[in-house]
Protein backbone atom coordinates (compact mmCIF):
# COMPACT_ATOMS: atom_id res chain seq x y z
CA UNK A 1 0.00 0.00 0.00
CA UNK A 2 2.76 2.49 0.76
CA UNK A 3 4.26 1.90 -2.68
CA UNK A 4 0.90 2.73 -4.27
CA UNK A 5 0.97 5.97 -2.31
CA UNK A 6 4.54 6.71 -3.31
CA UNK A 7 3.87 6.23 -7.04
CA UNK A 8 0.66 8.29 -7.08
CA UNK A 9 1.20 10.91 -4.37
CA UNK A 10 -1.99 9.76 -2.67
CA UNK A 11 -2.90 8.29 0.70
CA UNK A 12 -3.11 4.51 0.21
CA UNK A 13 -6.40 4.43 2.11
CA UNK A 14 -8.00 6.50 -0.63
CA UNK A 15 -7.08 4.11 -3.42
CA UNK A 16 -7.34 0.32 -3.49
CA UNK A 17 -4.47 -0.18 -1.02
CA UNK A 18 -3.05 -3.29 -2.71
CA UNK A 19 -3.46 -2.08 -6.28
CA UNK A 20 -3.43 1.11 -8.33
CA UNK A 21 -6.70 1.70 -10.21
CA UNK A 22 -6.66 2.91 -13.79
CA UNK A 23 -8.12 6.33 -13.01
CA UNK A 24 -5.08 7.33 -10.93
CA UNK A 25 -1.96 8.59 -12.68
CA UNK A 26 1.43 7.30 -11.60
CA UNK A 27 4.67 9.25 -11.82
CA UNK A 28 5.59 7.07 -14.80
CA UNK A 29 2.37 7.93 -16.64
CA UNK A 30 2.85 11.66 -16.13
CA UNK A 31 6.48 11.61 -17.30
CA UNK A 32 5.79 9.20 -20.16
CA UNK A 33 3.21 11.67 -21.38
CA UNK A 34 5.99 14.26 -21.55
CA UNK A 35 8.13 11.99 -23.72
CA UNK A 36 10.35 10.52 -21.01
CA UNK A 37 11.57 6.92 -21.16
CA UNK A 38 10.27 4.99 -18.14
CA UNK A 39 11.97 1.90 -16.72
CA UNK A 40 11.24 -0.21 -13.65
CA UNK A 41 12.81 -3.32 -12.13
CA UNK A 42 11.10 -4.62 -9.00
CA UNK A 43 11.37 -7.58 -6.65
CA UNK A 44 8.05 -7.96 -4.87
CA UNK A 45 5.20 -9.97 -6.34
CA UNK A 46 2.71 -7.64 -4.64
CA UNK A 47 3.85 -4.98 -7.12
CA UNK A 48 2.72 -6.86 -10.19
CA UNK A 49 1.59 -5.55 -13.54
CA UNK A 50 -1.82 -7.12 -12.91
CA UNK A 51 -2.22 -4.91 -9.82
CA UNK A 52 -1.59 -1.71 -11.77
CA UNK A 53 1.93 -0.88 -10.62
CA UNK A 54 3.30 -0.99 -14.17
CA UNK A 55 1.08 1.86 -15.38
CA UNK A 56 3.13 4.21 -17.54
CA UNK A 57 6.32 2.15 -17.68
CA UNK A 58 7.85 1.28 -21.06
CA UNK A 59 9.82 -1.51 -19.38
CA UNK A 60 8.56 -3.23 -16.22
CA UNK A 61 10.78 -6.11 -15.11
CA UNK A 62 9.17 -8.49 -12.60
CA UNK A 63 12.28 -10.25 -11.38
CA UNK A 64 10.39 -12.90 -9.40
CA UNK A 65 9.26 -14.39 -12.72
CA UNK A 66 12.91 -14.98 -13.65
CA UNK A 67 14.39 -16.45 -10.48
CA UNK A 68 13.30 -17.93 -7.16
CA UNK A 69 16.56 -16.76 -5.56
CA UNK A 70 16.38 -13.40 -3.82
CA UNK A 71 20.10 -12.70 -4.26
CA UNK A 72 19.89 -13.36 -7.98
CA UNK A 73 16.86 -11.09 -8.30
CA UNK A 74 18.79 -8.30 -6.58
CA UNK A 75 21.55 -8.65 -9.17
CA UNK A 76 18.94 -8.56 -11.97
CA UNK A 77 17.66 -5.19 -10.71
CA UNK A 78 21.16 -3.74 -10.64
CA UNK A 79 21.90 -5.08 -14.12
CA UNK A 80 18.69 -3.58 -15.46
CA UNK A 81 19.78 -0.19 -14.16
CA UNK A 82 23.30 -0.47 -15.55
CA UNK A 83 22.10 -1.57 -19.01
CA UNK A 84 19.55 1.23 -19.39
CA UNK A 85 21.75 3.93 -17.87
CA UNK A 86 24.48 3.02 -20.34
CA UNK A 87 21.96 3.46 -23.16
CA UNK A 88 20.62 6.75 -21.83
CA UNK A 89 24.14 8.09 -21.47
CA UNK A 90 24.49 7.66 -25.25
CA UNK A 91 21.02 8.80 -26.35
CA UNK A 92 20.68 11.63 -23.78
CA UNK A 93 16.94 10.92 -23.58
CA UNK A 94 15.15 12.06 -20.43
CA UNK A 95 14.34 9.03 -18.30
CA UNK A 96 12.59 7.98 -15.11
CA UNK A 97 13.84 4.78 -13.50
CA UNK A 98 12.38 3.00 -10.47
CA UNK A 99 14.47 0.29 -8.79
CA UNK A 100 12.69 -1.59 -6.02
CA UNK A 101 15.12 -3.82 -4.13
CA UNK A 102 13.41 -6.15 -1.66
CA UNK A 103 16.52 -6.37 0.55
CA UNK A 104 16.59 -5.97 3.49
CA UNK A 105 13.57 -8.18 4.08
CA UNK A 106 12.59 -11.49 5.56
CA UNK A 107 13.97 -14.06 5.30
CA UNK A 108 17.21 -12.53 6.58
CA UNK A 109 19.59 -14.47 4.33
CA UNK A 110 22.44 -12.25 3.10
CA UNK A 111 24.85 -13.84 0.62
CA UNK A 112 28.19 -15.31 1.68
CA UNK A 113 30.60 -12.55 2.61
CA UNK A 114 27.80 -10.50 4.16
CA UNK A 115 26.35 -13.01 6.63
CA UNK A 116 29.36 -12.87 8.98
CA UNK A 117 30.12 -9.13 8.82
CA UNK A 118 28.21 -8.15 11.96
CA UNK A 119 28.48 -11.39 13.91
CA UNK A 120 30.32 -10.84 17.20
CA UNK A 121 31.04 -7.18 16.47
CA UNK A 122 31.03 -4.50 19.20
CA UNK A 123 27.23 -4.27 19.12
CA UNK A 124 26.58 -8.01 19.24
CA UNK A 125 24.92 -8.95 22.54
CA UNK A 126 24.48 -12.69 22.63
CA UNK A 127 22.89 -12.66 26.09
CA UNK A 128 19.48 -11.50 24.85
CA UNK A 129 17.55 -14.62 23.89
CA UNK A 130 14.03 -14.89 22.54
CA UNK A 131 11.45 -17.65 23.00
CA UNK A 132 9.58 -19.30 20.19
CA UNK A 133 6.16 -17.73 19.65
CA UNK A 134 3.22 -18.22 17.32
CA UNK A 135 3.22 -14.55 16.26
CA UNK A 136 5.54 -11.57 16.06
CA UNK A 137 5.02 -10.20 19.58
CA UNK A 138 7.41 -11.44 22.25
CA UNK A 139 9.65 -13.76 20.29
CA UNK A 140 10.51 -15.68 17.14
CA UNK A 141 7.66 -16.98 15.00
CA UNK A 142 8.06 -20.27 13.07
CA UNK A 143 8.78 -18.82 9.61
CA UNK A 144 11.71 -16.81 11.02
CA UNK A 145 13.15 -19.28 13.51
CA UNK A 146 16.45 -20.97 12.65
CA UNK A 147 16.73 -24.27 14.51
CA UNK A 148 18.59 -23.78 17.81
CA UNK A 149 19.15 -20.03 17.32
CA UNK A 150 17.48 -17.87 19.98
CA UNK A 151 19.90 -14.94 20.08
CA UNK A 152 18.28 -11.67 19.06
CA UNK A 153 21.68 -10.36 17.97
CA UNK A 154 22.06 -13.15 15.42
CA UNK A 155 18.90 -12.17 13.57
CA UNK A 156 19.79 -8.46 13.73
CA UNK A 157 23.26 -9.22 12.36
CA UNK A 158 21.72 -11.06 9.40
CA UNK A 159 19.33 -8.16 8.79
CA UNK A 160 22.29 -5.76 8.85
CA UNK A 161 24.10 -8.04 6.42
CA UNK A 162 21.21 -7.64 4.00
CA UNK A 163 21.39 -3.86 4.44
CA UNK A 164 25.09 -3.99 3.53
CA UNK A 165 24.40 -6.19 0.49
CA UNK A 166 21.70 -3.83 -0.77
CA UNK A 167 24.03 -0.90 -0.15
CA UNK A 168 26.70 -2.49 -2.34
CA UNK A 169 24.25 -3.15 -5.16
CA UNK A 170 22.86 0.40 -5.08
CA UNK A 171 26.44 1.62 -4.95
CA UNK A 172 27.12 0.03 -8.34
CA UNK A 173 24.32 2.08 -9.87
CA UNK A 174 25.45 5.29 -8.18
CA UNK A 175 29.06 4.74 -9.23
CA UNK A 176 28.04 4.45 -12.88
CA UNK A 177 26.08 7.70 -12.65
CA UNK A 178 29.01 9.39 -10.93
CA UNK A 179 31.62 8.16 -13.41
CA UNK A 180 29.80 9.07 -16.65
CA UNK A 181 29.64 12.81 -17.45
CA UNK A 182 26.62 12.19 -19.67
CA UNK A 183 24.68 11.15 -16.55
CA UNK A 184 25.92 13.95 -14.31
CA UNK A 185 22.56 15.73 -14.23
CA UNK A 186 20.69 12.66 -12.91
CA UNK A 187 18.54 13.37 -9.88
CA UNK A 188 18.25 10.58 -7.34
CA UNK A 189 15.76 9.78 -4.60
CA UNK A 190 16.42 7.00 -2.10
CA UNK A 191 13.62 5.91 0.21
CA UNK A 192 11.78 2.83 1.50
CA UNK A 193 8.22 1.61 1.74
CA UNK A 194 8.52 0.48 5.37
CA UNK A 195 10.90 -0.21 8.23
CA UNK A 196 11.26 -3.31 10.38
CA UNK A 197 10.49 -4.20 13.99
CA UNK A 198 13.61 -5.56 15.67
CA UNK A 199 12.32 -5.56 19.25
CA UNK A 200 10.72 -2.15 19.74
CA UNK A 201 7.66 -2.57 21.98
CA UNK A 202 8.39 -6.29 21.96
CA UNK A 203 7.65 -6.64 18.21
CA UNK A 204 10.14 -8.81 16.34
CA UNK A 205 10.94 -9.25 12.66
CA UNK A 206 7.78 -7.72 11.23
CA UNK A 207 6.37 -4.67 9.46
CA UNK A 208 2.91 -3.65 8.35
CA UNK A 209 0.57 -4.30 11.28
CA UNK A 210 1.89 -1.47 13.44
CA UNK A 211 2.68 2.20 13.02
CA UNK A 212 5.59 2.51 15.42
CA UNK A 213 8.47 4.65 14.15
CA UNK A 214 10.52 1.50 13.62
CA UNK A 215 7.91 0.51 11.03
CA UNK A 216 6.93 3.81 9.40
CA UNK A 217 9.88 6.19 9.71
CA UNK A 218 12.01 5.56 6.63
CA UNK A 219 15.00 7.20 4.94
CA UNK A 220 14.37 9.95 2.40
CA UNK A 221 17.52 11.16 0.69
CA UNK A 222 17.26 13.44 -2.34
CA UNK A 223 20.26 14.26 -4.53
CA UNK A 224 20.26 16.82 -7.29
CA UNK A 225 23.67 17.79 -8.67
CA UNK A 226 23.24 21.55 -8.72
CA UNK A 227 22.82 21.55 -4.92
CA UNK A 228 25.24 18.76 -4.06
CA UNK A 229 27.82 21.14 -2.59
CA UNK A 230 25.21 22.75 -0.33
CA UNK A 231 23.37 19.89 1.42
CA UNK A 232 20.30 20.65 3.51
CA UNK A 233 18.25 18.76 6.06
CA UNK A 234 14.51 19.24 6.28
CA UNK A 235 13.42 18.56 9.85
CA UNK A 236 9.75 19.31 9.17
CA UNK A 237 7.60 16.14 9.06
CA UNK A 238 7.23 14.92 5.48
CA UNK A 239 5.84 11.82 3.80
CA UNK A 240 6.63 9.51 0.91
CA UNK A 241 3.41 10.75 -0.76
CA UNK A 242 5.33 14.02 -1.21
CA UNK A 243 7.76 12.39 -3.66
CA UNK A 244 5.44 12.45 -6.69
CA UNK A 245 4.59 16.17 -6.42
CA UNK A 246 8.28 16.92 -5.78
CA UNK A 247 9.19 15.25 -9.06
CA UNK A 248 6.39 17.10 -10.83
CA UNK A 249 7.72 20.40 -9.48
CA UNK A 250 11.20 19.52 -10.77
CA UNK A 251 10.00 18.92 -14.32
CA UNK A 252 7.54 21.82 -14.43
CA UNK A 253 4.29 19.85 -14.28
CA UNK A 254 1.57 21.89 -12.59
CA UNK A 255 -1.22 19.98 -10.92
CA UNK A 256 -4.08 21.54 -8.96
CA UNK A 257 -3.98 21.40 -5.19
CA UNK A 258 -6.16 18.84 -3.48
CA UNK A 259 -9.66 20.30 -3.22
CA UNK A 260 -11.21 17.75 -0.88
CA UNK A 261 -12.80 15.70 -3.66
CA UNK A 262 -10.67 12.63 -4.20
CA UNK A 263 -12.97 11.33 -6.92
CA UNK A 264 -11.98 14.20 -9.21
CA UNK A 265 -8.43 14.81 -8.03
CA UNK A 266 -6.84 12.53 -5.45
CA UNK A 267 -3.27 13.88 -5.24
CA UNK A 268 -2.56 14.37 -1.55
CA UNK A 269 1.20 14.92 -1.36
CA UNK A 270 2.94 18.26 -1.43
CA UNK A 271 6.18 19.31 -3.13
CA UNK A 272 9.34 19.29 -1.04
CA UNK A 273 11.15 21.71 -3.36
CA UNK A 274 12.14 24.61 -1.08
CA UNK A 275 11.17 28.19 -1.81
CA UNK A 276 13.84 30.86 -2.34
CA UNK A 277 14.05 31.38 1.43
CA UNK A 278 14.69 27.64 1.88
CA UNK A 279 11.28 26.93 3.39
CA UNK A 280 8.55 24.51 2.38
CA UNK A 281 5.65 26.47 0.95
CA UNK A 282 2.38 25.93 2.84
CA UNK A 283 3.38 22.43 3.85
CA UNK A 284 1.20 20.39 6.20
CA UNK A 285 1.99 20.43 9.91
CA UNK A 286 1.46 16.70 10.29
CA UNK A 287 2.05 13.40 8.56
CA UNK A 288 -0.41 10.53 8.76
CA UNK A 289 -0.02 6.78 8.56
CA UNK A 290 -2.26 3.75 8.99
CA UNK A 291 -2.48 -0.02 9.00
CA UNK A 292 -5.48 -2.31 9.30
CA UNK A 293 -5.31 -2.01 13.08
CA UNK A 294 -3.94 1.48 13.77
CA UNK A 295 -4.08 5.06 12.61
CA UNK A 296 -1.39 7.55 13.54
CA UNK A 297 -0.43 11.20 13.20
CA UNK A 298 2.98 12.77 13.69
CA UNK A 299 3.70 16.43 14.40
CA UNK A 300 7.18 17.87 14.88
CA UNK A 301 7.67 16.38 18.35
CA UNK A 302 4.55 14.36 19.14
CA UNK A 303 2.90 11.22 17.83
CA UNK A 304 -0.62 9.92 18.39
CA UNK A 305 -1.62 6.31 17.70
CA UNK A 306 -5.27 5.25 17.69
CA UNK A 307 -6.18 1.58 17.71
CA UNK A 308 -8.99 0.89 15.25
CA UNK A 309 -9.55 -2.81 15.98
CA UNK A 310 -9.39 -4.78 19.23
CA UNK A 311 -7.91 -7.94 17.77
CA UNK A 312 -4.30 -6.85 18.17
CA UNK A 313 -1.98 -7.30 21.12
CA UNK A 314 0.04 -4.14 20.98
CA UNK A 315 -0.64 -1.16 23.17
CA UNK A 316 -3.63 0.70 24.53
CA UNK A 317 -6.47 2.11 22.42
CA UNK A 318 -5.03 5.66 22.58
CA UNK A 319 -1.28 6.26 22.69
CA UNK A 320 0.67 9.51 22.80
CA UNK A 321 4.45 9.75 22.65
CA UNK A 322 6.93 12.60 22.89
CA UNK A 323 9.46 11.61 20.25
CA UNK A 324 12.06 14.08 21.51
CA UNK A 325 12.38 12.52 24.95
CA UNK A 326 11.09 9.04 24.10
CA UNK A 327 12.40 7.87 20.76
CA UNK A 328 11.56 4.24 21.61
CA UNK A 329 7.86 5.11 22.06
CA UNK A 330 7.86 3.35 25.42
CA UNK A 331 5.94 5.82 27.65
CA UNK A 332 2.30 6.51 26.83
CA UNK A 333 1.50 10.12 27.81
CA UNK A 334 -2.11 10.13 26.65
CA UNK A 335 -3.53 10.64 30.14
CA UNK A 336 -0.79 13.02 31.31
CA UNK A 337 -0.75 15.35 28.29
CA UNK A 338 -4.46 15.81 27.72
CA UNK A 339 -4.22 19.09 25.78
CA UNK A 340 -1.65 17.74 23.32
CA UNK A 341 -3.55 14.47 23.04
CA UNK A 342 -6.84 16.23 22.27
CA UNK A 343 -5.22 18.39 19.60
CA UNK A 344 -3.66 15.47 17.73
CA UNK A 345 -6.76 13.33 18.14
CA UNK A 346 -8.86 16.05 16.47
CA UNK A 347 -6.43 16.13 13.54
CA UNK A 348 -6.48 12.37 13.26
CA UNK A 349 -10.27 12.15 13.37
CA UNK A 350 -10.51 14.92 10.74
CA UNK A 351 -8.14 13.02 8.46
CA UNK A 352 -10.21 9.85 8.81
CA UNK A 353 -13.28 11.67 7.50
CA UNK A 354 -11.61 12.65 4.21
Amino acid sequence: PSVAGLLTGNFPQNIDEWSIPDHLETIAEVLSGLGWQTIAAVDNANLSKSSGYAQGFDVYRETWTESDQEIERTHLITQTAVDHLTTFAKTREPFFMWLHYVNPHLPYTPPPGFDETYMEDDHFDGDIRLPNTSGYVGGIRPDVYLEGEHRLAYYVAQYDGEVLFADEEIGKVLELIKSDPALSDTRIILTADHGEGLGEQNVYFEHGPYVLDSHVRVPLIVHFPEEASNPKEITHPVSTIDIAPTIYAWVGVELPNFSGNRATFPLSGESLVPTEDEQLANHRQNVFFASLDFWGVRSQDWKMILKTRDNTQLGQSHQLFNLVSDKEESTNLYDDESTQAAQLLRRLEARKQI
